[in-house]
């Protein structure tokens, strides 16, 4: 019966909340009596005053929290208030869970004290002012009654404020739980079967505990909520309504026994660490991740080895080994040399990365070709490269004299800096298989992340230890041979191809006004090692070549300086209808009811320049644009952004290219790493649910 009259109750409350407002009444004096307290009764202008509205609900009855649960209403304050007086929204004490019938709630009961800040003008009269508050609340019991009441408050505005009110100490109290409150962020994950895991990194306490979601974000407030607690942190494990969308952020309160401080969560999507499948009872599934995402960044560093952006180090790479084949012991000593030169690249570039994630930057993956410096380095070095390979110098005799007494080959060092090279080009051509090894890699402690870029930089390396080292495989490569020169100077020009794609990434970057100083650095860094090769060539007798390659050595780190004073270049226009990308748009074209297409790219991205070529420019793409009204969205990363590195992290991703499509349904699609004409179309009509 008690069942019933609920349900009746809330039939007749629906019934009446969709009326006028004056509907509701003020409460019986039995079921709740209310007042407007204030912490002191004289202010001063310019100062800050805490009111709180003081409800005191008779025994059994209730009234609700900000997010009132699964059903109910949580109380509403409209002030009324002298003109440039400005009241704050309700500081919310912790609730408590009401179950019935299979719904639960978030309410207050008893003493219930809802404080608010109050500034006064600076130019506040001096003299008596009235504050009222009309204040909504809903009641419950067996029954749910709405009432409406106005609470008035009288305040002295005076030059000094006065001593605390009676009042006082009910809203310290009030307010000290409430002050007393952490803040944390962490990440989620779907677990599948309506569960939903929170990693909070910062979170050490004791149980038990309970989770108040802020708003109703597809959080089942029936569902059991658990937490759990490690050294590194807590994991939260969360219930998710049957068809609600995966929400983007899971905010809410967590409660903690033992009189310990509440938490204030804000979890965002993304990776959990690892400490968190190892503290939720599942050791086997972490190992299982390590493993499985150690295999992705090995097939993601053999993937490398065909993209463009490597090509160019490869081939030179290639010319060295042929040349070399007829001397087995050194090839294989080249193979490993270039192997451990990627996988000592890999490694030096995650720590640095971890490094800056852990002072709290917005690092991702390839941030060294956001640094316009690094860029003109490399662009330096694909140069040297290519005058090497065309014959203008030796690099071999020059390695061999600067190493000295070292007891290493100078080829050996020579494939030790190629592969490191081949690394640092690579990062930023992130493979398909190396976004989820990277994205979850970074979320890792050091010494897992470390042991997934080794294997980036294995994968990178091996194919020429496998042509090396394994019997028979030699019989891939070709024989030396007259020929081999002639391939030598042809592989130069990938080299200069590396090197013009290079400069034009610095042109993203810094602008033309720097390319005179590039230019004079690339063109020192020519006339010197011109006169290196005539000096290797003549032998001691060319003395006057020492002065003028010194003087040519001169013009490489002024060209550098002069080319990196200038303003930053303004992102360029590109042929992809697109607009640039903020979360505020992507809220507003959705709000329109237009699928959304964001594009995560960046200037040094080769593969990033290809699909836009490729698939997003391309006339198929336009015609599904048009048809299906979605709007493409840019988000440029050729230089740091936090707001993107913050996009990428909330997907799992720390790298370049990431394609993400909002569908008019709520649901967001990841597209493939490798576009096509007809991926991307097809992709744009399910978004939309419309037919090509």
């Amino acid at each position: 019966m008690r069942i019933l009259t609920r349900i009746l109750s809330w039939m007749l409350l629906a019934a009446g909340l969709a009326g006028p407002a004056s509907a509701a009444v003020g409460p019986e004096p039995s079921l709740m009596r209310s007042e407007l307290i204030s912490e002191r009764t004289t202010v001063a202008p310019g100062s800050q005053i805490v009111v709180a509205i003081r409800q005191r609900l008779s025994p059994g009855w209730h009234s609700y929290w900000r997010n009132p649960g699964n059903i109910g209403q949580a109380t509403r304050v409209n002030w009324s208030m002298p003109e440039g007086w400005r009241a704050g929204d309700i500081q919310w004490p912790t609730p408590h869970i009401y179950r019935l019938s299979g719904m639960m709630n978030f309410v207050y009961s008893n003493d219930v004290v809802l404080p608010s800040t109050i500034t006064v003008p600076a130019d506040a009269l001096l003299r008596p002012v009235r504050l009222e508050a009309v204040v909504t609340s809903l009641l419950c019991r067996d029954v749910c009654i709405p009432t409406r009441e106005t609470l008035a408050l009288e305040l002295n505005v005076a030059a000094k404020a006065g001593p605390p009110s009676q009042s006082a100490s009910i809203i310290d109290r009030s307010l000290s739980r409430i002050t007393s409150r952490v803040a944390a962020a962490g990440v989620f994950r779907n677990e599948g079967g309506g569960r939903i895991t929170i990693a909070l990194p910062s979170v050490t306490a004791a149980t038990p505990a309970t989770f108040f979601p802020f708003e109703g974000q597809g959080i089942d407030a029936d569902a059991r909520t658990g937490l759990r607690f490690a050294h590194e942190g807590a994991i939260l494990t969360l219930g998710l309504k049957p068809g609600a969308p995966m929400p983007k952020r899971i905010s809410g309160l967590v409660s903690l026994g033992g009189g310990k401080p509440d938490v204030v969560i804000s979890a965002s999507r993304g990776v959990l660490p690892s400490w968190s499948m190892e503290q939720s009872g599942d050791g086997g599934a972490r190992g299982a991740y390590l493993i499985g995402f150690l295999l992705l960044a090995f097939g993601g560093g053999l993937i490398l080895n065909a993209m463009p952006c490597v090509f160019p180090i490869l081939a030179g790479k290639v010319a060295t080994l042929a040349a070399g084949i007829g001397d087995r012991q050194a090839l294989r000593r080249e193979a490993l040399a270039y192997c451990l030169g990627s996988i000592t690249a890999f490694l030096t570039l995650a720590a640095i990365l971890i490094g800056l994630r852990a002072m709290g930057h917005a690092a991702g993956w390839g941030f060294q070709l956001q640094s316009p410096i690094v860029i003109a380095v490399l662009a330096l070095v694909m140069l040297a490269s290519a005058l090497n390979l065309a014959g203008l110098f030796e690099a071999g005799l020059l390695l061999q004299r600067m190493a000295g007494g070292v007891r290493v080959g100078s080829s050996d060092i020579g494939a030790f800096l190629t592969g490191a090279l081949a690394a640092v080009v690579a990062a930023p051509c992130t493979a398909p298989l190396m976004a989820p090894a990277i994205g979850w890699a970074v979320t890792q402690t050091a010494s897992v992340a470390l042991s997934v870029f080794a294997a980036l930089g294995l994968g990178l390396g091996i194919p020429f230890l496998v042509l090396t080292w394994i019997p028979g495989a030699d019989r891939l490569m070709p024989r030396p041979g007259p020929w081999l020169s002639y391939l030598r100077q042809a592989l130069a020009f990938p080299m200069l191809g590396g090197a013009a794609w290079l400069i034009w990434v610095f042109v993203m970057q810094r602008g033309p006004n720097g390319l005179p100083g590039l230019f004079a650095a690339l063109i020192g860094l020519a006339l010197a090692l011109w006169c290196l090769g005539i000096s290797q060539r003549a032998g001691r007798g060319a003395r006057w070549l020492l002065a003028a390659f010194l003087a040519a050595v001169t013009l490489i780190p002024g060209g550098l300086l002069l080319g990196l004073g200038g303003p930053a270049a303004a992102a360029p226009a590109s042929g992809t209808p697109a607009e640039n990308w903020t979360p505020q748009r992507v809220q507003a074209l959705r709000a329109k009811g237009h699928p959304v297409l964001v594009d995560v790219t960046a200037a040094w991205c080769i593969t990033c320049k290809v699909n836009e070529t490729v698939a997003l420019n391309s006339d198929a793409v336009r015609r599904a644009m048009e048809r299906t009204g979605t709007r493409i969205l840019k988000a440029d990363w050729t230089q740091p952004d936090a707001r993107i590195e913050q996009f990428l992290s909330e997907h799992g991703r720390s790298g370049v290219p990431f394609y993400l499509l909002y569908t008019t349904d709520g649901r967001e699609i990841e597209l493939p790493q490798i576009l096509s004409p007809h991926i991307v179309a097809a992709a744009l009509d399910s978004a939309s649910g419309k037919e090509s």
